[in-house]
């Protein structure tokens, strides 16, 4: 049954009343150390209040349990050199690639106009159909297929229209290009993510062996990709302080 506005009042006053009855009989209780079975509302004096107390334990056991494997590997010098070496060659292997990948963008950029002006000026069929001339003076769709016969003498032919060799080789920079882009991408995020992902992990870091064999896939990949080798760059930056944070709570 609803209740009305009067009934609500003198309900949510009892109530009220109930709650206060009870925290002065807790306050009571606790003063006279005797156990209510509930959160204390009291600290004694000196101390913390009790959640704030129990708020930094928690958070000091946590950040404890989540680094302490790292820290107690990082404490091992030999250990620490070879982290700290793979972290500076994995963050100069990042750089690089950001800076090919950049590069690598805008000359596919570029090509993509290149081959776009190329379809643009070529000669068409009434139908629209794009054609070119080959070296062998062959007439030939964008899709190399030969056109001859009435087709081929309804073309009007202006003068500067692309060969199809032009065509070909605009293709060919297209797709190089893009290639390119895809081999870098690839590198950045089969490679370089994982090694990142691997090297911050603080409840499993990773082995020395493991740390090796990030080094050898960063240069391997480098190499392959011909970026900037991340050692050549790491030996430019030698005389410069790492730029790189370990992971909260190693040492320094």
């Amino acid at each position: 049954m609803a209740l009305d506005d009067d009934e609500f009042h003198d309900r949510e006053a009892r109530l009220e009343a109930e709650q206060r009855r009870r925290i002065h009989d807790d306050l009571a209780n606790e003063t006279a150390g005797r156990e209510t079975g509930r959160i204390k509302r009291l600290d004694h004096p000196g101390e913390e209040p009790v959640g704030a107390r129990d708020r930094k334990e928690k958070e000091e056991r946590d950040r404890t349990a989540s680094l302490t494997r790292l820290q107690v590997l990082l404490n091992d010098p030999t250990y620490r050199a070879l982290y700290n070496d793979t972290f500076d060659q994995l963050r100069t292997a990042e750089t690089a690639t950001e800076a090919a990948l950049e590069e690598a963008h805008a000359a596919l950029s570029q090509t993509e106009t290149d081959l776009q002006s190329t379809l643009d000026n070529a000669a068409r069929l009434p139908d629209g159909t794009r054609v070119f001339r080959d070296a062998d003076g062959n007439i030939r769709t964008e899709d190399g297929e030969l056109v001859s016969g009435p087709d081929a003498e309804t073309i009007v032919w202006k003068g500067g229209e692309p060969s199809y060799e032009d065509l070909l080789a605009r293709r060919k920079a297209e797709g190089d290009a893009r290639q390119r882009v895809e081999d870098l991408l690839r590198y950045q995020n089969d490679v370089l993510g994982p090694a990142h992902d691997r090297m911050e992990d603080p409840d499993n870091p990773p082995t020395p062996d493991e740390l090796k064999q990030i080094q050898d896939d960063i240069e391997q990949g480098a190499r392959q990709l011909g970026i900037t080798d991340p050692e050549q760059e790491l030996a430019d930056a030698s005389a410069k302080p790492s730029s790189f944070d370990l992971p909260t709570g190693a040492p320094s």
